[in-house]
């Protein structure tokens, strides 16, 4: 009889079907949340890089923005080109009667950037096309006073201004750049 008892008896840990089918779904739902969270965490970390580079492509364009609102107004308006030949043909009288030693030099303002890397790629690329380029570092301050540091890509010092401006409408053509401006070093 004792021996009966012993066999009904076992040692050990027993859990029916229905709680270990229970146990096993606990555990893999649990590994899938923690899949899940690791997944977003990742995509998190792309977001921000995406964010990061779209904060730099909007603070290029507020200092390509920037930059086209220092042009004259007059020469933008409807009858630009009649004003800016009359004023061509005054630069000619004063430059033939200037002495050669005080003849300005001119450059273009071609495009500014956020970063000093962004903007030497650009300028190397010019390069390499035989344009000369230069990447002049720029100070500015934000509407709240901070300052800001970006890069603007510039060509070379011209004498000739006509020379410089061609080279300037074929940069704008190739490089689809708009409000390129022209200003006297």
């Amino acid at each position: 009889m004792n021996h009966k008892k012993d066999s009904k008896k076992q040692n050990g840990l027993f859990i029916p079907i229905r709680q270990a089918t229970a146990y096993t779904s606990l555990v893999i739902s649990l590994l899938g949340v923690v899949f899940m969270a690791g997944y977003f965490l990742g995509k998190q970390q792309v977001v921000d890089q995406f964010v990061a580079r779209i904060e730099q492509d909007s603070f290029a364009d507020q200092i390509s923005a920037s930059l086209c609102s220092l042009y004259d107004p007059e020469l933008l308006s409807p009858d630009a080109p009649q004003k800016e030949e009359s004023k061509q043909s005054e630069l000619i009288v004063v430059e033939s009667e200037t002495d050669p030693e005080l003849i300005s030099e001119y450059y273009a303002q071609l495009i500014g950037y956020g970063t000093q890397k962004a903007a030497d790629i650009f300028a190397q690329s010019l390069i390499e096309k035989g344009i000369p380029a230069l990447v002049k570092t720029r100070r500015s301050q934000t509407a709240n006073g901070k300052e800001t540091v970006w890069y603007q890509v510039v060509t070379e010092p011209f004498l000739d201004k006509s020379a410089l401006e061609q080279l300037t409408h074929r940069i704008a053509k190739s490089e689809k750049i708009q409000g390129i401006q022209i200003v006297t070093c």
